[in-house]
């Protein structure tokens, strides 16, 4: 326990005072090792400087820890420029501790003399630490709960840790200055941190949660990341998310880390500039789904990429979006994680409703949904676009590179078992759509998959409704290419499946097969030039068809077996 004049500070105070007493050896500095604390014992609000209002009879030195308390009483201690000329050296302490209720209000600007503290600034569960101007120098906060506000100054800290405890809710709040951070670990009791103006530097930073919600939340000013900016939220029913919300002004930071393996976690943009200097990465392995949501704004990266079977969906409904290199989309998840703990089921979701998309390359492992606008290329795309996954184009007119068609694995992430994406899909979702790709003759297609068409609403002379397009001739794409192009029941046609033929325009259209035929004796000789057709017969026109059992071209049927017979081609 406490010896000397601060102990009979608190015997002359009451046996109040003392059950406050042993509430400080429980949750104060005895944590951090310090011996020899000064605690406030005014019961009313006072200046810092006065000696009457600390337990040693004077204020702290750099040799003490200070404990702002009182109880049960708040109280409100204020250092402003008459304490750095009365008593300088109290601006220097071995540490600050604030308990709930209690208020510090710094503001200094007096010989530029900062507060100072050679261990930590310490809010275990409470309390207003309020810098309206000067300095304050701290190596370590922790900050379980209450709050801090920047008004304006210079704050600098190694390591800052937010509300690491359940039910913290501690927050942060920057209006104007510049703060400096080593180390920003916001964590799993309910935190925030408001930036609302004025300059942040951090070093490594996490936005976490578990149980109650941790956020961000970005209102203005700048925030320059030099590491990465890490958000890792928790999954269950007792949980909530980590965000991060940008509505105005400037994020730049190294990578940003959407980290599923711990589960919700949102990076949201309404506005304002993000700058990632290298890769947006979606990691896992997902227990749920991460989110990047661009609603305005500018976002600019090197690259997306997937690590560890991370999946993140991405919903682009305004703004501008720049990757620079190369953004690689995939992701899969089974749905439920754990007993009780359901997701959405399936492949990620890249849900492109509006705004601008600008990427030198896109690799496309899940679902690419293009949505309808009456303006035409939104997106850009100079470079390849390679497709082991889906594209929905709704009633839009988009301009993609050259198209790789490539096969890729996901992972059930479950069971671990591999799942082998092989047939790609274009799927006309609307009935007003031109999906273009740069002339793609030159590049490698993979032998074991398909492009699959569904739902085409085009014409087979070109120029229809929905246009399918490679390049701006019939050189778009190869002989071998176009073979491994399949429309299915596109409209118009009887339902099935077809192939595909590039007109001299470069674009490509559903062909129905042509049949030949010649009248032989009683027979009827039919040929066909695609053997991957089956010849099926039909006794009335309306059906219902049927294979017939071992025909090839060149079939001979003979006029004697029915009345009336309907022959026609279906894959």
């Amino acid at each position: 326990m406490k010896t000397g004049a601060g102990w009979l500070a608190f015997e002359r105070c009451g046996v109040a005072q003392r059950a406050f007493l042993i509430l400080m050896v429980v949750f104060g500095f005895s944590a951090w090792g310090q011996t020899n604390a000064n605690y406030w014992t005014n019961a009313t609000t006072g200046k810092w400087e006065s000696s009457n209002s600390w337990s040693a009879g004077a204020p702290p030195n750099v040799s003490q820890a200070a404990i702002v308390s009182q109880f049960p009483i708040n109280a409100n201690v204020t250092i402003d420029s008459t304490t750095a000329q009365l008593a300088p050296q109290s601006l220097t302490v071995g540490g600050i501790e604030l308990l709930p209720g209690n208020t510090l209000v710094f503001s200094n600007s007096v010989n530029g003399l900062p507060l100072q503290a050679t261990n930590q600034l310490s809010m275990p569960a409470g309390g207003l630490f309020d810098q309206q101007v000067g300095t304050a120098i701290f190596p370590f906060f922790d900050f379980g709960g209450g709050s801090c506000h920047l008004r304006t100054g210079n704050m600098f800290f190694g390591t800052v840790q937010i509300a690491q405890q359940t039910g913290g809710g501690a927050q942060f709040v920057q209006d104007a200055g510049t703060n400096h951070i080593g180390a920003l670990n916001m964590g799993i009791g309910g935190s925030e941190y408001d930036l609302n103006g004025g300059v942040l530097f951090t070093g490594s930073t996490i936005v976490m949660a578990y149980r109650e919600a941790g956020a961000f939340q970005q209102n203005g000013g700048t925030h320059m990341v030099t590491n990465s900016l890490t958000i890792q939220g928790c999954a269950g029913h007792d949980c909530n998310g980590a965000y991060y919300i940008l509505t105005n002004g400037t994020l730049s930071a190294q990578s940003l880390d959407i980290d599923d393996s711990g589960g919700w976690s949102t990076f949201s943009q309404k506005g304002g500039t993000t700058l990632i200097s290298t890769s947006v990465q979606a990691i896992g392995p997902a227990v749920a789904r991460g989110i990047l949501a661009l609603d305005s704004g500018f976002f600019g990266c090197s690259d997306v990429v997937n690590i560890n079977n991370g999946i993140t969906d991405i919903d682009q409904s305004g703004g501008v979006f720049v990757v620079s290199n190369v953004l690689h989309f995939a992701g899969y998840t089974p749905g439920e994680q754990s007993p009780g703990l359901f997701i959405k089921p399936g492949f990620a979701d890249f849900n492109f409703s509006g705004g601008t998309l600008w990427a030198n390359n896109i690799e496309m492992s899940a679902n690419f949904n293009i949505g309808s606008s009456t303006e035409a290329g939104r997106i850009s795309n100079p470079g390849y676009f390679k497709l082991a996954g889906t594209i929905n184009i709704s009633d839009a007119n988009e301009q993609l590179g050259t198209l790789i068609l490539a096969t890729d694995t996901a992972t059930n992430i479950q069971t671990q078992s591999p799942i082998v994406i092989s047939d790609s899909l274009i799927n006309f979702a609307g009935s007003n759509a031109v999906l273009a790709f740069a002339r793609s003759d030159s590049q490698t297609w993979s032998n074991a998959a398909l492009l699959v068409v569904s739902n085409w609403n085009g014409s087979t002379n070109g120029d229809g409704t929905e246009q399918l397009i490679f390049g701006s001739n019939a050189s778009g794409l190869t002989v071998a290419q176009v073979g491994q192009i399949r429309f299915v029941n596109p409209v118009g046609f009887a339902p099935g499946t077809y192939a595909a033929k590039i007109l001299a325009t470069g674009e490509v259209v559903a062909s129905a097969p042509t049949v030949s035929e010649r009248l032989v004796g009683n027979g009827l000789v039919m040929s066909w030039p695609d053997s991957s057709y089956a010849l099926q017969f039909a006794t009335n026109v309306l059906g219902p068809w049927t294979n017939v059992a071992n025909a090839t071209s060149p079939y001979t049927n003979n006029f004697a077996n029915f009345p009336q017979e309907f022959f026609r081609l279906q894959r």
